[in-house]
């Protein structure tokens, strides 16, 4: 595996990326997938009501653009085909073997990603053919178009799923120069950079329609159960607080929030976090959420904060009544908000958000243990920044879990000889406390 294999595999996905995206808005616009089936639902009733199809049509032949349509299918072909190239590679293969990930099914799904496409283009040719004839004034067939344009919406869908998931893994490799790291780190950057793409295969088409998505959705069984048809459902939600208050699928356990009084210019933060009107064997450790309750048109990672906020959300349920669950609007406070949140920087170091603070009633790393500490809490760690994929989510959990075990719940640490931080990036490390 040499690195300029996976930047190349990289610069093809971030620019196939970039004309799709380009495409879809051209035929689309800035809208969501969900206002675009609203609004060709709304077409398609008014067409049933009108004898007037001309001006209809004719937006929906911008809508389903068919020349657009047939380069964006082109150009996840290219994608999928340079995906497949690298998951070839055996170093690639050993460490997707490595990560625990199955070669077979990740192949899979990358080939299923194949075999769709002609499907698409045939639908995209099909489409042409029936809104050609309507805009003739030859009888239409709105059962049959509609039929077309509801395949078409819902791969709009899987198309937004690999421009997302693409750019943000593509992103990653930009940050690093491949032929200064080892080879290690070369293979697990091309596996991340197939598995991002390849989860949109395994969780695309299999959700419900917008029109039913009153369903109510599946719930965690167990804390320790999270499926990817959960994370789908919470990732639906348009914002963190609608995550964070959701009932049907996590319960978790009760989230507290951090409130600003605009007369005193001040939060309750120091009181919610340190705990100091109560006595010392009250007080409990405390994970704070710090977040966006929607990501701005322009973010250029969309999503992390959401699945902060499903992470931080399943811990609740997993740590009720141990660890205290403390959420932070990062915009709620004026003064910490603004230049670009310079107030939470030089307060209380959180460099980026999403972030997850850790405040302990002990720091292991200074000797401290459950037993043994002065009675306050402290600030002991903070995670920074949140995943870009939603593979990623079970994996910050576990590893989450873990930090909380050595951190805030045990003398594991002291038992062993070492610890895991943060330390303010997005890996967590292994320090040893008896140096």
């Amino acid at each position: 595996m040499k690195p300029e294999q996976v930047q190349d595999a990289a610069r093809l996905i971030d620019a196939a990326c970039d004309r799709i995206r380009e495409l879809r808005r051209h035929r689309i616009g800035d809208r969501k997938n969900k206002q675009l089936w609203a609004d060709w639902a709304a077409i398609n009733k008014n067409i049933r009501a009108t004898e007037e199809h001309g001006p209809l049509l004719a937006q929906k032949a911008l809508w389903f653009n068919h020349d657009d349509l047939l380069i964006e299918i082109g150009s996840l072909k290219a994608i999928m085909k340079t995906l497949q190239g690298l998951a070839r590679d055996p170093d690639v293969q050993d460490e997707l073997a490595r990560e625990g990930y199955s070669l077979e099914k990740t192949m899979t799904r990358i080939e299923q990603g194949l075999q769709w496409l002609p499907r698409f283009q045939a639908t995209v040719i099909a489409h042409e053919d029936i809104l050609a004839q309507g805009l003739e004034g030859k009888p239409l067939n709105l059962d049959d178009l509609e039929s077309l344009e509801n395949r078409l919406v819902r791969f709009g869908e899987w198309e937004s799923k690999v421009t997302e998931y693409g750019q943000a893994a593509t992103n990653r490799v930009k940050q690093y120069d491949l032929g200064r790291q080892s080879l290690s780190f070369v293979r697990r950057v091309a596996a991340s950079l197939i598995l991002a793409i390849a989860s949109t295969v395994f969780s695309s088409f299999a959700a419900p329609a917008y029109a039913q998505e009153a369903q109510k959705p599946a719930a965690v069984e167990k804390a320790d159960e999270l499926t990817d048809k959960n994370i789908e459902d919470l990732m639906k939600y348009e914002t963190v607080e609608q995550i964070l208050n959701e009932k049907d699928i996590i319960k978790g356990t009760k989230l507290e929030y951090v409130k600003y009084d605009a007369e005193k210019k001040t939060t309750n933060y120091d009181e919610l976090v340190f705990q100091k009107n109560m006595k010392a064997g009250e007080r409990k450790p405390v994970l704070v959420l710090f977040y966006k309750n929607k990501d701005p048109p322009d973010a250029k990672l969309l999503g992390t904060a959401h699945r902060e906020a499903i992470i931080f959300k399943f811990l609740s349920e997993k740590y009720a009544g141990q660890i205290k669950f403390l959420c932070y609007n990062a915009d709620i406070d004026p003064e910490a908000a603004k230049n670009n949140y310079e107030g939470l920087q030089k307060k209380w170091n959180v460099q980026t958000i999403p972030s997850i603070a850790m405040y302990s009633m002990f720091d292991a790393a200074k000797g401290e243990s459950v037993t043994k500490n002065e009675g306050e809490v402290e600030r002991v760690d903070t995670l920074r920044g949140g995943p870009t994929v939603d593979k990623d989510i079970p994996i910050l959990v576990k590893n989450l879990s873990t930090w909380a075990k050595y951190n805030v719940l045990s003398d594991t640490a002291n038992e062993t000889g070492y610890t895991y931080r943060y330390s303010n990036t997005f890996t967590i490390s292994k320090i040893d406390i008896k140096k």
